[in-house]
């Protein structure tokens, strides 16, 4: 049994997908939602295995093993078998409503933000030219806040 292509979907009916898939899922953001969430496209689009655009053939999903994986090789080899199983345990404890592994990571995080925002304040104060200057600070301030967002994160999931 031989496998039948699709033919492709000419670009004047790919637009009339999109906005389908985009009324069934109850409409878009509006342009001002976008901007201030910084929400491009369709992002979650191919990231699922069987969610797709457009009803055509497309790629495997990016698993989070291989975002694990290539991150990883920084700091050596890591047994992604083991990471599975961890992960499989700790959304299991999720789903049981036990949220200390999330506290602890949001925790963590707010953390590394910290360090990146006290780094990259201090490399500003040592620059000569003023782009060089405004260049660390808003990346500090660009950790600084995100770092804001996580520890409020972590409070709304403490006190909701």
């Amino acid at each position: 049994m031989s496998e039948k292509q699709m033919p492709p979907i000419p670009v004047a009916q790919q637009q009339s997908l999109v906005e389908r898939l985009t009324d069934a899922c109850g409409g878009s953001y509006s342009p001002e939602t976008r901007r201030k969430h910084y929400i491009t496209g369709p992002q979650w689009a191919g990231s699922y295995e069987g969610h797709a655009l457009f009803h055509a053939p497309t790629r495997d999903a990016v698993g989070f093993e291989q975002v694990i994986e290539e991150y990883g090789k920084i700091i050596g080899e890591q047994d992604i078998a083991a990471l599975a199983a961890c992960l499989s345990d700790d959304v299991h404890a999720l789903w049981e409503g036990d949220t200390k592994r999330v506290e602890a990571m949001l925790y963590s995080q707010a953390h590394a933000l910290q360090s990146i925002f006290v780094n990259f304040s201090r490399r500003a104060l040592k620059q000569e030219y003023q782009k060089n200057l405004e260049s660390f600070l808003r990346m500090g301030l660009k950790a600084q806040n995100q770092c804001r967002m996580t520890l409020e994160t972590l409070a709304t999931i403490k006190n909701p």
